[in-house]
């Protein structure tokens, strides 16, 4: 059976909820992969990592490689905007990504949600961006620089990956990040744009399982499209 493995951010936790005070347990609610039909009769993993990117997931891929964990044959991203920049809490994760219990199972697929505790993100203090200090310390050129950074992150991303012989699949929530020399490019972005004129989002713009359903049938005619 194919394994495969899913890199995302907050938009493949799960199906938000209207009330965000029953919105708790969202990692435990299905995500935009359990309606793409490619995933059926594949062993899925999916590790959201809430307002990451590359930089994130590229120290997954190597911690997973470290412990020998990296046993799959391809990777999907779900991409959303860059450059997210961050360092994480290695240790730790190591510790949780080896407990079985760390896993929650929904249908086909398992799923390890990433803390966002877990998480340093640069350039941000308790989450809030501190573009004011930035600018007035180094301008727009800081920015510049994790931009930069981040798409080298990506190329090396994909280097791994063919070095492991893992073939990838990416797609956008909004704007293309990673320039796909060896991954595959589906052509779908701007998803939550169309999203929110759907009305398939909350509050905070986060997808319902509604969205999660139309996301799933854009991926599912994408992968006709390209035939995987």
């Amino acid at each position: 059976m194919k394994k495969i493995l899913i890199f995302g951010c907050s938009y493949s936790a799960g199906s938000y909820k209207s009330d965000p005070i029953t919105d708790t347990q969202i990692h435990k609610t299905k995500g935009w992969y359990h309606f793409v039909d490619y995933f059926k009769n594949k062993d899925v993993t999916v590790i959201p990592c809430g307002g990451q990117g590359y930089w994130c997931w590229f120290q997954l891929l190597r911690l997973l490689n470290k412990i020998h964990q990296l046993v799959y044959d391809e990777i999907w991203i779900q991409e959303t905007i860059g450059p997210r920049p961050s360092l994480l809490n290695i240790k730790k994760i190591e510790q949780q990504i080896q407990n079985p219990n760390s896993f929650s199972k929904l249908d086909n697929i398992n799923r390890y949600y990433l803390q966002p505790k877990e998480c340093l993100r640069l350039g941000f203090i308790n989450n809030k961006p501190l573009l004011k200090e930035l600018n007035k310390f180094s301008g727009d050129i800081v920015w510049e620089l994790f931009d930069i950074v981040s798409r080298d992150v990506a190329q090396h991303f994909q280097d791994f990956c063919i070095e492991k012989n893992i073939s990838g699949y990416v797609w956008s929530m909004s704007e293309y990040v990673m320039e796909c020399k060896e991954f595959i490019r589906l052509p779908v972005k701007h998803v939550h744009n169309n999203l929110k004129n759907k009305k398939l989002v909350r509050f905070d713009g986060h997808q319902t399982e509604e969205g999660n359903k139309y996301i799933g049938e854009l991926i599912n005619k994408a992968c006709i499209d390209i035939k995987i």
